[in-house]
């Protein structure tokens, strides 16, 4: 998330406070247990590690993107999570592990 709010600031797509008023508003969703803090784990380094060979020179994944993705597949694995959520078109490599995307900028108004 702060990387996202960080991007949107360098683009100007996002003034400084609405950006905090974003981070703070996913600090409080985080700290009423709204979303589901998953630790990383080291089977999700070796998943990390397989994807960035599958998918790293031909689609531009790169480590971290690969961290998230391997994260993403392992909650869907234990039905966790149905869908992953991202406008980062590198993760769209999700659906070629059986991960349905949501994309939030592609959704109507």
């Amino acid at each position: 998330m702060h990387s996202v709010l960080a991007l949107k600031l360098r683009t100007g797509e996002m003034a400084p406070e609405q950006a905090e008023t974003v981070r703070r508003s996913f600090g409080f969703d985080v700290t009423k247990h709204r979303f589901r803090v998953a630790a990383l784990r080291v089977r999700h380094y070796e998943s990390a590690e397989l994807l960035l060979g599958h998918h790293g020179a031909a689609r531009g994944l790169r480590a971290l993107d690969s961290l998230q993705l391997a994260s993403a597949i392992d909650l869907l694995g234990n039905v966790l999570i149905d869908s992953f959520i991202t406008s980062e078109r590198v993760l769209c490599v999700a659906p070629l592990e059986g991960l349905a995307v949501i994309d939030p900028e592609a959704l109507p108004g």
